[in-house]
C-alpha cells in the first residue's frame, strides 16, 4: 500500500503560495513546442539580455520586524537566544512603507522567524500598509494572548491568514509548540471573523498549516475535521526537517521535561506508516469540495519509503534532457525578496547567511536591481549557479531553456508587457 502525490494534492485557486514550499507553487505551464524551439541559453553572464535581469513589479515583499518569538517549538532551530530579542528600527520601517508605495508589489508577507504580532506597533505598520492600497499576508501562531481591539481590526483586512497549528489536542500542542494555547489561537481566529463579517469586509482567506512529524501524521483526519469546523479556508501538512539538516541548527529544548520530542515520519513503524495512510485518505475526504488541501509531496514520499523500502535504492528520474544545461526551477530572485529586521536582505528566504544589500544604506528599489541580485539571476539563466544555488533542495532541476521561458513568460504577465515572450 503507497501514496499516491497525485490524489492527495488538491491546489487552492486562492490562497497564495508559502515560500517554503515554493517549488510547487511557480512552475509556469508552456506548450512543449514553445519550449522545444527556443535557443539554449549560452552559460556566458555578459550574454543575459538585461531585459531578463530587472524587474518592474514584485509578486511578494516579505517583512520581518522582530525575531522575538513567544513560543518555543521543539524544532525551531531558532529557539535558542542566538537570534531572539530584535526589533525593527522605526527608520527601516519607513523606508519599506515608502517602498511599497512606489514600486508596484502585489502583497507584502508580514512575518519572518519568529511572530509578528510580538513586534510593539506591528498593526499600526499593517494598517500604514492597507492605507497604501497594499494586500497583506502573514504566518503567525495567534497565541499571544487575546488580541486587542485594533489588531482583530487590522487582522480583518488581511488577504492571507496563516496559523501554525499542528494538532487540535490541546495538551498535545503544547508539548510540541511550547506556550501555544488551543483556546486562544480558535478565540482570536473567531474574533477576526466576526470583525470581517461585522464590517462586511472580505473574509482572510484561513490556512491552517501543519507541520508533519511522527506524533501527528496519525491524527491528519482529526486535524482536518478540526479546520473544518473553526472555518478554515484551507489546510496544509508540511514537511518536519529535523534539527540536523539546518546549517547551525540547535534546540535546548529537547532536554525540558515538559516538551513532547517528535522525529520525521520516516522513522514510524511499518503499522503506524499504514495507519497515517488511511489518516491522511481520511483528511483528504474530508476536505474533498470544501477546504483546498496541500500534502507537500515530501511527506508522501516520506510514508511511502516506510511501506515501499526498495523505492529508496531506485535511482531517481533526470528531468533534465541530454545536452541541455542544469539549473533550478526558481523565480525568486525575480519575484520575491525579504528583508529580515536589521535592513539585511538576502537573495531569497532560505539563504540567510549571504546578503545582497541593506535598506538602511540604500533604496530597497535600487537593491531588487541592483548588481547583487542580478548575478543571482544570471547565474540560473545560464546554469552559472551560485554556490548556495547548487545545494539547494527547496526547488527541483530544471534546464536553462526551460526556466528562461518560464522567466520570460512571468515577467510578460507581471512585468506589464515589459518582456516580449
Amino acid at each position: 500500500m503507497a501514496i499516491d502525490a497525485s490524489g492527495v494534492m488538491v491546489e487552492s485557486p486562492k490562497g497564495l503560495p508559502d515560500p517554503l514550499s515554493y517549488g510547487s507553487s511557480v512552475a509556469l505551464e508552456l506548450p512543449p513546442e514553445v519550449l522545444r524551439d527556443m535557443p539554449s541559453p549560452t552559460p556566458n553572464l555578459h550574454d543575459v539580455p538585461e531585459e531578463l535581469l530587472h524587474i518592474t513589479k514584485l509578486r511578494q515583499l516579505g517583512v520581518e520586524l522582530t525575531t522575538t518569538c513567544n513560543l518555543a517549538c521543539v524544532y525551531c532551530h531558532f529557539a535558542p537566544l542566538t537570534r531572539r530579542g530584535k526589533d525593527a528600527e522605526q527608520g527601516m520601517v519607513e523606508n519599506l512603507i515608502d517602498f511599497v508605495k512606489q514600486f508596484p508589489v502585489d502583497y507584502v508577507t508580514l512575518s519572518g522567524d519568529a511572530e509578528i504580532t510580538m513586534y510593539k506597533g506591528w498593526d499600526e505598520v499593517a494598517r500604514r500598509m492597507l492605507a497604501a492600497g497594499i494586500e497583506l499576508r502573514t504566518i503567525s501562531n495567534f497565541s499571544k494572548g487575546l488580541f486587542s481591539e485594533a489588531e482583530i481590526d487590522v487582522f480583518s483586512q488581511f488577504r492571507e491568514i496563516l496559523i501554525s497549528l499542528d494538532t487540535c489536542d490541546a495538551a498535545l500542542l503544547k508539548k510540541i509548540r511550547y506556550r501555544a494555547d488551543l483556546r486562544t489561537i480558535t478565540t482570536n481566529m473567531q474574533l477576526v471573523r466576526t470583525r470581517a463579517i461585522q464590517m462586511g469586509r472580505k473574509m482572510p482567506h484561513f490556512v491552517c498549516n501543519v507541520v508533519t512529524h511522527d506524533i501527528n501524521i496519525g491524527l491528519a483526519d482529526q486535524t482536518a475535521a478540526f479546520a473544518l469546523a473553526c472555518g478554515f479556508a484551507q489546510l496544509n501538512f508540511v514537511r518536519f526537517v529535523e534539527l540536523e539538516e539546518v546549517s547551525g541548527g540547535k534546540n535546548d529544548l529537547r532536554d525540558n521535561p515538559n516538551a513532547q520530542q517528535v522525529r520525521r515520519i520516516r522513522e514510524l513503524p511499518i503499522t503506524e506508516a499504514a495507519k497515517a495512510v488511511r489518516a491522511l485518505q481520511r483528511a483528504v475526504d474530508l476536505c474533498k469540495g470544501k477546504i483546498a488541501l496541500h500534502i507537500q509531496p515530501g511527506v508522501v514520499d516520506e510514508i511511502n519509503l516506510i511501506l515501499n523500502p526498495a523505492a529508496a535504492d531506485a535511482k531517481p528520474i533526470d528531468t533534465v534532457a541530454p545536452g541541455r544545461i542544469r539549473t533550478k526551477q526558481c523565480l525568486m530572485p525575480w519575484d520575491f525578496f525579504y528583508v529580515l529586521w536589521n535592513g539585511d536582505v538576502p537573495p531569497c528566504c532560505i539563504v540567510k547567511d549571504t546578503m545582497i544589500g541593506n535598506v538602511a544604506t540604500k533604496p530597497l528599489v535600487d537593491v531588487i536591481n541592483g548588481d547583487g541580485i542580478k548575478e543571482y539571476r544570471a547565474g540560473l539563466l545560464t546554469g552559472n549557479l551560485k554556490p548556495e544555488c547548487q545545494t539547494c533542495t527547496y526547488v527541483p532541476d530544471t534546464d536553462t531553456q526551460t526556466l528562461t521561458a518560464h522567466v520570460r513568460n512571468y515577467l510578460s504577465a507581471y512585468g506589464k508587457g515589459a518582456v516580449a515572450a
